[in-house]
Parts: C-alpha cells; structure tokens; sequence
C-alpha cells in the first residue's frame, strides 16, 4: 500500500488550517503522512494545526519563502511515493486519495493524476459550478493555454516523476527546487508546462470533482493585475526555456489569461479594468472567438454593460440571470482551467 504525503503550505491561514486538516484526516485512504509546512506564518495558524492530535500530522517551520517555497520544502520533507497540495483554503473529498492512487497504480506512465474541482465560497458553500476539464492526452499547449489541472490543490504526482524537475538556485546547491521560488506567488503553470515537455510522464484526470476550490472574492480587483504581472513571469521564464513553443503558443495563451482576468474584473465590479482586459484579449488572439464563441461573448457583453451601462445596471441583468440558474436543479459545469 503506497504512502501518500498530503503537504498543506500554511500562511496566515487560520481561518482555513482546521477544516482543510480536516478533510485530510478524513481521507479514506489510510497510508498517509500529512505535512504542515509553516510557512513564517504570524498569525494563530500553527496553533490551530496543532490542536489536532493525531500522529499523522508534522509541522515543519521555516522563514518565509512564499508558496512556491514551501511546496518545495514539503516535497523535501515527504516521505511518501505519492504526493500532493491541498492548499490551506481548499478542501478534499474523503476518497480523493484513494481515487488517485488507484489511477497512478494502474497507469504507470502517468505521472500526474488530478481531479476536477468544485467552487465553494468563502463559508465554504458549494456555489454550483464544476470546473471541469479534459482528462486525456493532455499536452503543454493545454496547460499553457487552458491549464486543465485548473489550481494547485487538484493533483496528486509520483515523487519519481517530480524529480526529474529538480533544479538549485544559485547558492543553495543543498535544497532541491522543483517550483520556481523567484515568484511572488505560486505559477503552477510553469512547472506543469515543464513537467509535460521536459519529462517522459504523462498528466491524466480524474472526471469526479474531488476538489473544494475557495473562491475568495474579497479584494478581486487589486489582485488581478498582480496575476497578471505573475503570469508574464511565467511566461518569459517558459519562453526562455521553450522559446518555439512560446512563438508558436503564447499569443493565445495571453488571450485566454486576459480573458479570464476580465471576468475577475467583472466579478469586482471595476469596469475599467474589464472592458480593458477583455479588449487586449480579442487584440492579442482574434481566434479566440470562433474557439470560444459563446465564452468569450458573455465575457465581452460582461464587461461591455458594466463599462457603458453601469454597476446597477449590470447587477440587475446578472440578479435576473442567476435566479433563473436557480430554478434547474443540475449544477453548472464550466469547461475552463485556472487561468481560461
């Protein structure tokens, strides 16, 4: 029975440490190890983690290295043969595990299992949406344009198969480094494109939402030019590295990066900044409307009422939309990736 080591980066996550340790101990899979990476945090986070009194459960505590830091020490710190993030705000479903190591087991040359994910707000309330994705013969181009595995806390992978990412920063030749820690913020993007061309493993998917993804809507607006600025990081480190799969790829996938980030716009009510987005998007990749007509329309209509019609306006439209959504019992499932 393989082990599985359950790694929950923790910053400042009070809030969220307890329930997201708790979908973990609850997993009915029992070979676990479960790694609390501590990651400086300053708030009770670590107290509340260490409330739980199981054996299962160790915390590791280092200085602030942000996100990407942490996952990289807490596959450091694994001892299991399979892993995976759940990060702190997120949850599992109790047979996420199980379901997991049963596809790894029986496809040795997938390297990468993840899973659908299911939206829940900040309360944790389902909110109805299923971001589904294709599970089959995923390439770099679909994790670059579309990025199917959708957030970090969707997959679980072999530690053989993350191994063959293993790179040093200058100066550290001690500490292994499989995502890229000169990133603000975790770019899972990058590591996934470099997993699919620079290993011989594949990422399949599970096509069971086994994953409670928290959208957070506080603060939407100030972040979306931050991911954005993340985003191009990612971007010229891949093409750096890939430069023909950038020339050959990356206008689209700056289309789709921009199009999602306007529909974060839309969301926070900041028309300016949508109508903007959701024009570089055409700008960059005019092709993106007949891939996508019907996604990008409601994205460019979206922005279009905010922006010349206003917030009242556009809440009105959007209240009348989303109690009709009301009355079919069968939840939504949207075909996108974490940045579509």
């Amino acid at each position: 029975m393989k082990k599985v080591s359950i790694i929950i980066p923790c910053y400042n996550v009070e809030k969220y440490i307890g329930e997201a340790l708790q979908s973990a101990l609850d997993q009915t899979y029992s070979n676990i190890e479960i790694l609390v990476i501590n990651d400086g945090s300053t708030d009770d986070s670590v107290q509340v983690a260490s409330q739980f009194d199981d054996p299962r459960i160790r915390i590791v505590t280092q200085v602030n290295r942000g996100l990407n830091g942490a996952r990289n020490t807490g596959i450091n710190e694994s001892t299991g043969e399979y892993f995976g993030f759940l990060d702190a705000d997120d949850l599992w479903h109790p047979s996420k595990v199980a379901e997991h190591v049963a596809h790894l087991n029986g496809s040795p040359d997938v390297g990468m299992s993840f899973s659908w994910s299911e939206m829940i707000n900040d309360d944790g309330e389902a909110l109805g949406l299923t971001q589904a994705a294709k599970t089959k013969g995923i390439t770099a181009k679909d994790i670059f344009c579309r990025n199917p595995i959708g957030n970090g806390s969707a997959a679980i992978i072999r530690k053989t198969a993350i191994e063959d990412l293993t790179h040093y920063f200058a100066g550290e030749t001690d500490r292994k480094c499989y995502f890229d820690e000169t990133f603000a913020q975790s770019t899972d993007i990058e590591c996934w494109v470099r997993f699919v061309l620079d290993t011989k493993w594949k990422i399949e998917g599970i096509a069971k939402p086994l994953t409670y993804y928290r959208i957070n809507e506080a603060g939407l607006s100030a972040n979306v030019m931050k991911q954005y600025d993340n985003w191009e990081k990612m971007y010229l480190r891949t093409e750096r590295d890939h430069p023909t799969f950038v020339k050959r790829y990356g206008e689209r996938a700056r289309a789709y990066q921009l199009r999602y980030l306007a529909r974060r716009a839309v969301n926070s009510r900041d028309a300016g900044l949508a109508w903007a987005l959701i024009r570089q998007a055409l700008q960059a990749w005019p092709k993106i409307v007949s891939e996508e007509f019907a996604k990008t329309l409601t994205t460019f209509g979206a922005a279009f009422v905010l922006r010349f019609c206003g917030v009242k306006f556009y809440t009105k439209i959007e209240s009348t939309l989303l109690n009709a959504q009301a009355s079919t019992p069968a939840p939504k499932s949207i075909s996108i990736g974490a940045t579509s």
